[in-house]
């Protein structure tokens, strides 16, 4: 069970990127009108030859920019305790030699005690795991993975230790310090992310020339939202700065979309297009909200497999595909 009232060090967390993209005066907007105020699996390498301006992200497809709905951005805890995660993976260490910032997120899982589990049967056991590896961060480096589980730190036994307590405990020993640590998996409807190609544009055609494709990073559900909203991002580290942004409770400073979906989205089925200039076939769906007025949004992949995956979870939200 996520809990979200846990605590967040911002240690854990590289600081912010000095080329991350400054929201100007319009901080965010719901269906088209301006609001002043705070703003609250993976592509191949052909994604890399796609524009990366920002001449269409307007918000003429009712998308929401910025974060202003705090019931898309802080999803209640489940109802039911356990099966968030899977464990059992390889146990590994990792030494941080002088880190302060790790590039880490830890947070709080609730955990079903089966019958016989140490005493623990028929009860609740907090876990400590790894919500999100900041990219190129100490942790990533070191080859910390999402999901993996804290089992001990320079020695202390974690495993029955309460969250906040594994916390402090990250935060105030001294380094060199070792963090022993389970692979794991967050529960699969958690979380879909990578980078895809996206077009907005008038109608279901999609773009011409393959060069007219945006490369962006989506994300549908994550450490900060509800698993229905799907939140297009210009990079992955734009969302990292996101996630530390809202759990610091202070102004996000890039430019986000996010759509919080349900039955009343139009998608279409899977389609393809070839680009004999680029000898590759972009294989997309599209996705109609709705508060637009004429432009649907393009998602796309030269990697079959990784945007029909996309679409297959859309559609979990949106009804079948047309």
């Amino acid at each position: 069970r996520r809990d979200t009232n846990t605590s967040f060090d911002s240690s854990f967390f590289n600081d912010p990127d000095s080329q991350t993209s400054i929201v100007n005066s319009k901080r965010f907007s719901v269906g088209g009108t301006f609001h002043p105020g705070p703003v609250s699996r993976s592509g191949s390498s052909g994604l890399g030859a796609v524009s990366d301006d920002d001449s269409d992200d307007d918000d003429d497809d009712g998308g929401v920019m910025g974060a202003p709905d705090v019931t898309m951005f802080h999803p209640p805890p489940p109802t039911a305790p356990g099966g968030t995660t899977a464990g059992g993976g390889r146990t590994y260490e990792v030494d941080f030699q002088t880190e302060r910032k790790l590039g880490m997120l830890l947070e709080r899982h609730d955990e079903w005690c089966p019958s016989g589990a140490g005493g623990q049967a028929g009860r609740l056991k907090e876990c400590t795991l790894v919500k999100l590896v900041v990219e190129h961060g100490a942790a990533d480096v070191k080859g910390v993975t999402v999901g993996s589980r804290v089992l001990a730190v320079n020695g202390e036994d974690c495993t029955n230790r309460p969250y906040l307590e594994t916390l402090k405990l990250v935060k105030t020993t001294p380094r060199p310090m070792r963090v022993v640590l389970q692979e794991g998996k967050l529960a699969d409807d958690e979380c879909v992310s990578g980078y895809c190609l996206l077009r907005k544009s008038v109608g279901p055609i999609p773009p011409s020339q393959f060069a007219t494709w945006k490369r962006r990073y989506f994300v549908l559900g994550g450490a900060v939202a509800n698993k229905n909203v799907l939140q297009v991002y210009k990079s992955k580290r734009d969302y990292e700065h996101v996630v530390v942004s809202l759990f610091e409770r202070r102004p996000i400073a890039v430019k986000l979309k996010a759509y919080k979906l349900s039955p009343s989205f139009s998608i279409s089925a899977m389609r393809s297009v070839r680009y004999p200039e680029v000898g590759a076939n972009v294989f997309y769906f599209t996705l109609m909200t709705p508060g637009a007025k004429l432009k649907m949004i393009k998602f796309g992949n030269d990697n079959a497999d990784a945007i029909r995956d996309l679409h297959g979870h859309v559609t979990r939200f949106t009804g079948v595909g047309r």
